[in-house]
Order: C-alpha cells, then sequence, then structure tokens
C-alpha cells in the first residue's frame, strides 16, 4: 500500500507556507495538481492517474481537491491518504482576501469590488 499526504490547499488560508514546507520536505516527492477544466475540480480518475504516472510522488496538494474522498474509491483501496487542510479565524481569512483583492493587477469582479470599498 502505497501512503500519499493530500493537501487540500483552501485559498488564504496559509496553503503556500504549507506547500513551501511539503517541497522542502519531499523534494521530486512532492507535486500539486490542478484542472483547469470548466468544473475545476480533481476528480478520482484524474488523480490515481496522476499517481499511477508518478509512483515516486508521496505528497499532493491542490486547490481542486474539493474536500473529496479519495480513499472511497475501488482504485484508491491502493492508496492510504492522509488528507489535511488548514483553516483560517473567518475574520482573519476575510482580511486577507480583501487585501490580497485590492493589490490585484486582475479585472476580476471582486478585485474591482474591494478596490472601489474601503472597510466599513
Amino acid at each position: 500500500m502505497r501512503h500519499i499526504i493530500l493537501h487540500h490547499h483552501i485559498f488564504k488560508n496559509a496553503g503556500m507556507t504549507l506547500d513551501f514546507s511539503l517541497k522542502r520536505q519531499f523534494g521530486d516527492a512532492f507535486a500539486n495538481i490542478h484542472d483547469d477544466t470548466s468544473d475545476g475540480m480533481v476528480d478520482e480518475i484524474m488523480l490515481f492517474d496522476y499517481l499511477d504516472r508518478h509512483p515516486d510522488v508521496k505528497a499532493v496538494s491542490s486547490h481542486h481537491f474539493h474536500g473529496q474522498d479519495y480513499a472511497s474509491s475501488r482504485r484508491g483501496r491502493r492508496y492510504r491518504f492522509f488528507d489535511f487542510a488548514m483553516v483560517r479565524r473567518p475574520l482573519a481569512r476575510f482580511l486577507s482576501i480583501y487585501k490580497f483583492l485590492r493589490r490585484s493587477e486582475s479585472a476580476d469582479p471582486l478585485a474591482n469590488l474591494a478596490k472601489s470599498l474601503g472597510p466599513q
């Protein structure tokens, strides 16, 4: 059985710091998986195909896991997953998102809204 750490990377919850730590610990055995399709979710097929093609990977991080239970899959029986996610205090997270969007160069509607409004 292969042991895999799955980091469910939640936006503005210290995920980049955790990714840095995982990369430092595991080196090339750490990977980020992202789904560029319209639904934006790493499904079972995508995860297991990736792990099968990369037998040395021991830790995976993604914004696109969406809290799925990959271990319940038939293919998941070959793996033992250690899932984790960091969750910050809600108000601190909200303020961090707001500051991030105000600094953003993006034309994203939320970034535009953050730039047009001050904290109330």
